[in-house]
């Protein structure tokens, strides 16, 4: 009876437990396969975000140095036509200057004919 017994538990352990020990590394081996591709698609996810993120970063410094260039040029508008406001062009001092000489002109002729009289 106990050559039986010893018998069995020798079958056991020659036979039934490598199966039960390759169920249970394949198992564990494909639950390492499923982490890996986890790690691996997360992997990707995060250099895609990262690789976005830059994206945006030079997109905003792109509208920031547009906006600084925009309002720039507006300020450059502005002083020109405030500088073209404020200083006669070279027609106006030459119409100017020749409405005064023939004011002077006027004045002296007016005098010179109430002296003479």
């Amino acid at each position: 009876m106990w050559n039986f017994l010893i018998g069995i538990l020798i079958f056991f352990f020659l036979l039934i437990l490598p199966a039960l020990s390759s169920m249970y590394d394949q198992e564990y081996s494909e639950q390492g396969k499923r982490q890996k591709e986890r790690e691996r698609e997360n992997d990707k996810a995060d250099a895609a975000l990262a690789a976005k993120n830059l994206l945006n970063e030079a997109e905003e410094r792109r509208l920031v140095t547009e906006r600084v260039r925009l309002a720039d040029e507006a300020r450059k508008i502005e002083a020109r036509e405030k500088a073209s406001q404020n200083h006669m062009t070279v027609s106006q001092l030459v119409i100017g200057f020749s409405i005064f000489i023939a004011i002077a002109i006027a004045i002296i002729l007016f005098f010179k004919s109430i002296s003479s009289s």
